[in-house]
């Protein structure tokens, strides 16, 4: 039923499923020429009021407005039936925040429905039904940055792969809401890796140690240098058998960070041939090392331990949100220092400086040290040595190497010329456009070789590699 009715008698729902109707000035700004165009829908209470249904946003622009009467339909609807219109009709808005939608499904699933009837309704997938609901059980602060938009849909249901493990998913939800974490998916993942390998781990020491077995658990690799030797037949293992050894009060079982377990000796001594016990090892053990082998292999296990403790750390860095500056900064210093002699001698000609000759300088070592000396003067410098260098490469490659102008490298250089207004002459023209022919030629028969292999087939070329030289050298000639 159609009606025109007092504003003053219309109140909005309270179990609305926009929690805020947000900014209605574009509409206020619409009614004085074209009034309230959409009808609200409404439902009659008892007390000669009307609820409304459909409509929240027009409602409250309608009174900014000052009007005194809004267009409705009437609807007579129990409240149950009202609220499941009022959601579906909001839910099928493009124009609702995430979260209000999770909550709308949420009310309706509550109320009987089932997800795929409810997907079926409001035009969604169950999936996607199924994906909305799942960020309810994120904390209320993760669920408001994905309706900013600080977090993706597809980030916050990565961080959900987590809820299973309660201390990994409050520290990835810190990191989130710190704005720690530059790549979520990488981040949950290395998370979730890690809280399995310490679950295998504690399950494989609990295991251990009700057999009454002694335990060492190692969160690293291979046999820790003061615990022991492993018991096998391994270059550095202790050559006794397992089950005899077994008895030893020198026996003890290693877990490693995958939780694997491995048989282990704390006191190989006592299996040598002049040793205590009975168990003797079928290979002479070896010696006890001098004081200067004894201090490499301690240098040698600091420098292993150390270099696990920085590559743990870089690991952490690589999925945070890093400073460009700094990246850029050190990816170009390491791009220069690990060039070599033929291209660093370029880059030093093409920045004016005089590059050391081949008999001073027959690794290159020099001009490479020149051109970190002038990188290190400023950022700016710095580009300019690595654009350099970049130059160097590609001109070394193309003059020197068969086949070169068909790399991805020589039309990345080209490229970047074209940008500068160099104009190719017309023999550059005329080789790029024929490697451009061969290169195709040669994916080509790629792919002939690829489909007669999947098929069964005798190819008539010896492999994916046969033709490279035929075709380096197709690429070159003329050159």
């Amino acid at each position: 039923m159609f009606k025109n009715l007092p504003i003053t008698k219309l109140r909005p729902a309270e179990d609305n499923v926009r929690r805020k109707v947000g900014d209605v000035s574009d509409i206020v700004a619409s009614i004085p020429t074209h009034g309230i165009v959409q009808p609200l829908v409404v439902a009659p209470k008892d007390d000669d009021t009307y609820i409304i249904i459909a409509g929240h946003r027009r409602f409250a622009a309608a009174e900014q407005a000052g009007l005194e009467t809004v267009p409705c339909i009437v609807r007579h609807v129990t409240d149950e039936e009202r609220i499941e219109l009022a959601l579906i009709e909001n839910l099928q808005r493009e124009d609702i925040s995430v979260t209000d939608e999770a909550a709308g499904y949420f009310r309706l699933v509550e109320a009987g429905w089932k997800v795929k009837d409810l997907a079926k309704r409001v035009g969604r997938s169950a999936r996607h039904v199924s994906g909305r609901l799942s960020l309810l059980e994120l904390p209320k602060r993760v669920q408001a940055k994905v309706d900013r938009g600080d977090l993706t849909i597809a980030d916050a249901g990565e961080l959900l792969r987590a809820k299973g493990h309660a201390e990994v998913f409050a520290e990835l939800v810190s990191a989130v809401l710190e704005d720690r974490i530059g790549n979520v998916a990488w981040s949950v993942s290395r998370a979730l890796d890690d809280a399995e390998r310490a679950d295998k781990r504690t399950q494989a020491v609990a295991k251990a140690e009700a057999k009454g077995l002694t335990v060492i658990d190692h969160d690293g690799w291979g046999i820790p240098t003061r615990a022991g030797r492993a018991i096998g037949n391994g270059c550095d293992d202790l050559d006794v058998d397992k089950r005899a050894h077994a008895k030893e009060p020198c026996h003890a079982v290693l877990v490693d960070r995958d939780g694997a377990t491995r048989a282990l000796c704390t006191d190989p001594s006592r299996h040598a041939r002049k040793g205590p016990s009975e168990v003797k090892s079928a290979t002479p053990l070896r010696s006890t090392p001098s004081p200067a082998q004894a201090d490499q292999r301690a240098h040698q296990k600091a420098m292993r331990e150390s270099a696990q403790a920085r590559q743990a750390q870089l690991r952490g860095i690589l999925g945070r949100r890093l400073p460009k500056g700094d990246v850029v900064r050190l990816a170009l210093m390491q791009f220069i220092e690990s060039t070599n002699q033929a291209p660093a001698k370029l880059a030093c000609n093409l920045l004016g400086l005089e590059a050391p000759d081949a008999a001073d300088d027959y690794y290159g070592a020099r001009a490479v040290s020149m051109l970190g000396t002038q990188a290190a003067e400023g950022d700016a410098t710095l580009i300019r040595v690595a654009l350099a260098l970049a130059f160097g490469l590609a001109e070394e490659r193309m003059t020197s190497s068969y086949g070169a102008w068909t790399s991805p490298q020589v039309a990345a250089h080209f490229a970047f010329l074209d940008t500068a207004g160099y104009e190719r002459s017309e023999f550059e023209q005329a080789e790029l456009a024929r490697a451009a022919d061969v290169a195709e030629e040669h994916a080509q028969r790629r792919r002939e070789w690829a489909e007669e292999r999947q098929a069964g087939k005798k190819a008539d070329i010896d492999g994916p590699n046969g033709d490279t030289d035929e075709l380096e050298k197709e690429a070159a000639a003329g050159s």
